[in-house]
């Protein structure tokens, strides 16, 4: 008795499945993929990769000023390859021109100012030379 209900089930399905007419057969056909040809390149092609995770620099370097001031630009982005000698920033020249122009001055008065100052401490190490402060 099962068996045969078995039986009668299974032919059901395949008389529904497979006839033609029935929902199940009605397949649709997929439309053609247009498909274009182009000749072949040697390029270089860049790899870009989208991860998660921590990034270790190659080298850290301490960048030091050699003068102080206001920086006016930076010439680098975060992430960016430098090389040895490159420029990275831009400080603001007018205070150190200004105080180039004002020690170059006049030379008859920078040789005025060294004669002052080499008789005054002539003068001094004498003083002390004659107190015995110093040896000669």
């Amino acid at each position: 008795m099962f068996g045969c209900a078995m039986l009668v089930a299974g032919a059901g399905v395949v008389a529904f499945r497979y006839l033609p007419g029935s929902r199940a057969a009605a397949r649709k056909s997929v439309p053609a993929v247009p498909v274009t040809i182009a000749p072949v390149v040697t390029k270089s092609v860049p790899v870009k990769l989208y991860a998660i995770g921590n990034v270790e620099p190659v080298t850290t370097v301490a960048v030091k000023a050699q003068v102080d001031g206001q920086i006016v630009t930076v010439k680098f982005k975060g992430g960016d390859e430098v090389k040895q000698g490159a420029v990275l920033f831009e400080i603001d020249r007018r205070p150190v021109r200004g105080a180039v122009e004002a020690g170059a001055g006049d030379p008859a008065e920078r040789q005025k100012r060294f004669s002052t100052t080499r008789t005054e401490q002539e003068k001094r190490y004498r003083d002390l030379l004659d107190k015995k402060f110093i040896s000669g």
